[in-house]
């Protein structure tokens, strides 16, 4: 009865642990696919033209969704009042994810006349999302800073009538 008691015990840790490999290697999957897919868009965003066009585009607004994301883990660590800003993040990768993938097909496109046409108003939609985004940044930095201002102005005030006083 022992040995069936170890066996029992044993093979739950041993499921877990497989598990935990699986998934250590399906990250490692991704990231080496994510890592690929950035090299080649580096690589296709050189290029002239509308192949190049869509490749820089869609570099652009990753950096712009991630330059975004990273002044929201910011003013976060940093206790800073942020209000749904979150939430339009949220709906900010939404719609680049889309719009991502709308443009990774344009540029796999064989006909350039298609991949032209197509691409306009794709690129359009990327570009306003652009400035939202760094629409969305200025007024996060814009108001960290001006609420620190104000806060150092009222204590060099307040301090100023202590030392008159």
């Amino acid at each position: 009865m022992e040995p069936l008691v170890v066996l029992a015990a044993a093979a739950p840790a041993a499921g877990a642990a497989g598990w935990g490999s699986y998934l250590l290697t399906v990250r490692a999957a991704r990231r080496c696919r994510r890592a690929a897919d950035l090299a080649r868009l580096r690589a296709e965003s050189l290029t002239p033209g509308p192949r190049g066009d869509v490749a820089r585009a869609r570099r652009r607004l990753a950096a712009e969704v991630e330059a975004t994301a990273d002044l929201l883990r910011h003013c976060d660590a940093a206790s800073r009042p942020v209000g749904d800003t979150a939430s339009l993040l949220a709906r900010l990768r939404v719609a680049a994810a889309s719009l991502d993938a709308e443009l990774a097909l344009l540029g796999r496109e064989r006909d350039p006349h298609v991949r032209r046409q197509g691409s306009q108003g794709a690129l359009a939609q990327a570009d306003e999302l652009v400035r939202a985004a760094g629409a969305l940044r200025l007024a996060l930095a814009r108001r960290r800073e001006r609420r620190d201002v104000d806060a150092l102005v009222e204590d060099l005030r307040l301090e100023a009538r202590a030392l008159r006083a």
